[in-house]
């Protein structure tokens, strides 16, 4: 209940309504303080009233408050300028690049550059507004400005101004065109202001002035805007010209939307339009991938035409001439590029011969060989290895043919690779002729050949088994013997002693040693078949791989045999030969033996944790899964902690006896594995993928996935596969796809990046998907996002990594000659060319392709001489490694441990001693 109380003042009356708690006793006061005290206590009444308002609405404020220092933190405003409220323009800003550029430092919200970049904005802005009032003149100065400093939001400010000039240059024009496609504009919306101001200037509205701008255009490999401003000539009484069709097709290559340069080729021979030599090239390229031959020949012709009155052939690459002969060979059809070669209108490579004579060997036609070795002759056209091999194999078992090639490349001193060697040893064994094989040694014998020494090791086999064991000792005491350089023939401290033929005998594999001691013995050589078997007992390796391949045979008692030898023979037995005597008793099956032998070595103190290992193994293979978890308690008290290989093997072997309800004893082994600090790595995560099945359960399927992303280790091609086939096998076969497709779905708003644009390009590379990478890589061109050097490479390999070498090197050579991507080339890119052409075995063009980077001022790395050096081993080119290392050294670069490897790996593929 209220009261309401009345005081009577002087001269006016005072109401005022007060709760019961506000009443007082002594009513004898006086009006000056009865207004004071009520005054107070409703000033106290309001605010009780506010702060319970405040209280109430605490989580709206808060709110507020933050979104409000989250806006002011990021803009450095509290409101927005004024201007244009397009969301584009909400979301790139006033200064476009410069403000990004800003934000990326870490400062944009710094007071100082908040200063200059609003004092940079006003002046563009005052320059923009003087141009648009008085100056319209000055507009192309202005808007280039803006431009130039990334501002494309005055430069579509400045866009109205500029459509009512006579004259704006082409190249301005396509700069208006990619600030409209920054700002994301529709294509149909910047096809429709290009053709309005094209037509309002009809004057200046030429085929010149239109090939400027698609020129301009078509670097942005945004198709939807220049095939929509070529549909709009017609309209502005413009016909497209050879030049046109050019940027056209140029444009669609490099996308390798190869029916559309298809399309565009037939429009232009319906309107009678030659194509320029670019054009012809990009057309004959085509053909080449689409495996069309008579529109290649046709390209070729036009080709060849141009270059009739110039020094060289053709002005086609050599790579695309041998191209078209490979077609030619693949459609079977080696007659329709031989009339091109009788004509001169082709260069005649030795790999083209070698092209084409496989052709006609493959198709048994000998009419057709000796065609192309009379052309080839006529034409001058050296010989090499290859050549000859394939002339070899022809031949068959015509030995006196054969004899005949052998002596031609002895005289011409060609390589002789392992084919040839293999080829003539056959045919000598099984007509027990050694005329051929007499041959064969003269060539070897008189030449530095790569792939010597294992020629020279089949000779001696060839000659132990076929009867003839004192010509074996020769070509040993000729050839292999001189390589230990020490001391003099037959004395003890000489090439004979048993340091030196141990020192040999790293160049002698298993069967030519033991060849080699039953010719010394048949001949009478007892000294060095005994200096050969002295050697043996302490090549402990040897007899690892002797015991090894004894098990392999499951001939334990032979394996045990030669252990027994080696200890016998007071040798250091080290952990590797213990653990595979133990390894041979559990491939032998012998699990009493194995079981006997393990406890030897826990006597000795020589078991290890690949002892362990190679046990529980064994158990587990039987599915005694109880014995092999008390070896596993074993293993730990002795002090050998269980590793991956421990933990794998065990998840494995549950996995394969999931049919007996071991399901859920899988996980419990993994979170065993993860309490005991070893984290699931790649070859775990591939065991459970590879168990999910069709039926397994959904919980099963998420914590494999969850697991993989959670895998300490990065992800490789090999467990992407396993991602891949576990998808296929739950019944989602395209799960990985859609992933990724999800991905790019949700980031396509927000992508700005090139480095997330190469993260998806090497993501659909890994599952062959090109079309993909492809799609990725045209949208960053069409936003005008500029390529890092990473994207680049992730692009080129993941084209060239999916068989398409050709189409990443045209893509290399189209972003050299884009000024702005231009710097982005290195040499880790060209190194991806490299390695394709080098692993696909077409050296001319690993060669052609260092040469134009060497020439392209491009600084090879090490990489890049690893790559080369690389694709020299897998091609038997060792000879042209030291002018490698020359080079290296002339570019100021020192070879690392992948060089020397590579070197090395080359060297022993070809039977050369490593230096």
């Amino acid at each position: 209940a209220w009261l309401k109380i009345e005081t009577t003042g002087s001269d006016s009356r005072y109401p005022f309504t007060i709760p019961p708690s506000y009443c007082w006793q002594d009513h004898s006061c006086t009006s000056t303080s009865l207004r004071t005290t009520t005054a107070a206590k409703m000033f106290t009444m309001l605010m009780d009233q506010v702060i319970h308002i405040v209280v109430s609405a605490r989580t709206e404020l808060i709110l507020f408050c933050l979104a409000f220092g989250i806006h002011y933190f990021m803009f450095g405003n509290a409101f927005a300028r004024g201007g244009s409220k397009t969301a584009g323009t909400r979301v790139v800003g006033t200064t476009g690049k410069r403000r990004a550029d800003l934000s990326s430092e870490g400062g944009g919200c710094q007071p100082r550059r908040r200063v200059a970049e609003a004092s940079e904005d006003a002046s563009m802005e005052e320059e923009v507004t003087a141009a648009l009032a008085g100056q319209p003149k000055q507009l192309i100065a202005v808007s280039q400005t803006a431009y130039e400093r990334g501002d494309h939001r005055s430069v579509l400010r400045c866009w109205p101004g500029l459509k009512k000039l006579d004259q704006v240059p082409a190249s301005h024009l396509a700069h208006v065109v990619e600030s409209m496609q920054r700002f994301k504009r529709e294509s149909s919306a910047i096809v429709g202001e290009v053709r309005n101001f094209l037509q309002r200037n009809g004057d200046a509205c030429s085929v010149e002035y239109i090939n400027e701008l698609l020129e301009s255009l078509a670097k942005s490999l945004d198709t939807e805007v220049v095939s929509g401003i070529v549909r709009s000539l017609p309209a502005l009484g413009v016909e497209p010209d050879s030049s046109t069709y050019e940027v056209l097709i140029q444009m669609h290559f490099a996308t390798r939307s190869f029916d559309s340069v298809t399309e565009l080729a037939q429009t232009m021979r319906t309107k009678g339009i030659k194509p320029t030599v670019r054009a012809s090239l990009a057309l004959l390229k085509t053909a080449l991938q689409t495996a069309s031959l008579n529109e290649a020949i046709r390209c070729y012709k036009e080709v060849a035409a141009r270059s009739l009155n110039t020094a060289s052939a053709s002005v086609a690459p050599a790579h695309i001439i041998v191209q078209l002969v490979e077609l030619a060979c693949r459609e079977h059809r080696v007659e329709a590029v031989l009339s091109e070669l009788e004509n001169g209108s082709m260069n005649f490579t030795t790999e083209m011969l070698n092209v084409m004579l496989s052709e006609g060997v493959r198709k048994k036609d000998s009419g057709l060989v000796e065609q192309i070795e009379r052309l080839a002759e006529r034409k001058g056209v050296a010989r090499n290895g290859r050549t000859y091999q394939i002339l070899i194999r022809q031949a068959g078992t015509d030995r006196n043919r054969i004899a005949d090639l052998l002596d031609q490349m002895t005289a011409q001193k060609a390589e002789c690779t392992q084919e040839v060697m293999q080829v003539v040893l056959s045919l000598c064994t099984q007509t027990r002729n050694t005329m051929l094989a007499e041959r064969l040694y003269k060539h070897f014998a008189g030449c530095e050949q790569p792939g010597r020494m294992p020629a020279l090791l089949a000779l001696i086999r060839f000659y132990s088994e076929a009867s003839d064991p004192s010509k074996a000792c020769q070509i040993y005491d000729k050839h292999v013997k001189p390589l230990s350089g020490t001391g003099s023939a037959g004395g003890a401290s000489g090439e004979n002693s048993p340091a030196s033929i141990a020192s040999k005998r790293g160049l002698l594999d298993a069967r030519t040693e033991r060849c080699l001691v039953n010719a010394a013995l048949k001949c009478g050589r007892e000294e060095l078949a005994s200096q050969l078997l002295e050697a043996m007992p302490a090549d402990t390796a040897k007899h690892i791989a002797m015991i090894r391949n004894s098990a392999s045979k499951g001939n334990l008692a032979e394996a045990t045999r030669i252990f027994d030898v080696l200890r016998d023979s007071g040798a250091d037995l080290t952990h590797s030969i213990w653990n595979s005597v133990l390894d041979a008793c559990v491939e032998c099956r012998d699990m009493k033996k194995a079981e006997s032998l393990m406890q030897e070595m826990q006597g000795n103190g020589v078991a290890d944790v690949v002892s362990y290992n190679t046990l529980i193994k064994a158990y587990l293979r039987q599915e005694n899964f109880g014995r092999a978890r008390t070896l596993m308690k074993s293993m730990t008290a002795a002090g050998c902690i269980p590793n991956h290989v421990t933990y794998n093997e065990l998840i494995h072997a549950l996995v394969q006896g999931e049919r007996d309800g071991r399901r859920a004893e899988v996980w419990e082994a993994v979170d065993e594995m993860q309490k005991a600090g070893v984290q699931p790595n790649r070859v775990t995560c591939s065991i459970l993928l590879k168990s999910l099945k069709a039926k397994s359960p959904h919980a099963d399927v998420q914590r494999t996935m969850d697991l993989t992303n959670a895998m300490d280790e990065p992800l490789d091609e090999v467990l992407l596969s396993s991602v891949v086939e576990a998808c296929v096998r739950v019944g989602k076969p395209t799960l990985l796809a859609h992933k990724l497709d999800e991905l790019q779905r949700k980031e396509s708003i927000s992508i700005t990046g090139a480095h997330t644009y190469g993260s998806l390009i090497k993501a659909y590379g890994y599952v062959k998907n090109v079309a993909g990478a492809w799609r990725c890589w045209k949208e960053m061109r069409s936003q005008h996002i500029k390529p890092t050097s990473i994207t680049i490479g992730c692009m080129v390999e993941a084209v060239v990594t999916n068989g398409d070498i050709d189409g990443g090197y045209e893509l290399v050579l189209s972003l050299l000659d884009d000024e702005k991507c231009r710097d982005q080339v290195n040499a880790v890119v060209f190194g991806s060319v490299l390695k394709g052409y080098g692993r696909a075995r077409h050296m001319e063009r690993v060669w052609a392709v260092f040469k134009e980077m060497l020439a392209r001022d491009i600084k090879p790395s090490v990489i890049t001489f690893n790559a080369v050096i690389d694709a020299c081993a897998r091609n038997g080119q060792t000879e042209r490694v030291p002018g490698l290392m020359e080079e290296m050294k002339k570019q100021g670069l020192e070879p690392n441990l992948i060089t020397y490897s590579t070197m090395i790996k080359g060297s022993c593929q070809q039977g050369l001693e490593p230096n």
